[in-house]
């Protein structure tokens, strides 16, 4: 997770961990806990919410809450599906598709 991102959109748009804290209905020690990990410990919801109320685009939100490793993987799922070849023929074959 990207915690400098994610502090400087706080910041940008003017709010305190505090503030965040009461829009997801969580504390503000936990709000200071997930801001601060550099693994991504928000729920679904919670990244949903933060990504509304920080105006978040699709690619902050990506820098923000995705790893590295997850967003190669889609690249290469999306690269496979436009290349359309052998290769990917042969993924959806054995039923790989489903796990990329």
């Amino acid at each position: 997770m990207n915690v400098r991102l994610l502090k400087a959109k706080r910041i940008e748009v003017g709010l305190k961990q505090v503030d965040l804290a009461k829009i997801l209905g969580i504390t503000e020690k936990t709000m200071n806990h997930k801001e601060c990990s550099s693994v991504n410990k928000f729920r679904a919801n919670e990244m949903l919410t933060l990504s509304q109320v920080l105006k978040l685009s699709l690619a902050e939100f990506n820098s923000i809450f995705l790893t590295t490793a997850y967003r190669l993987f889609n690249y290469f799922k999306v690269f496979l599906t436009i290349k359309g070849g052998e290769d990917y023929k042969k993924i959806r074959e054995r039923g790989w598709s489903s796990r990329l």
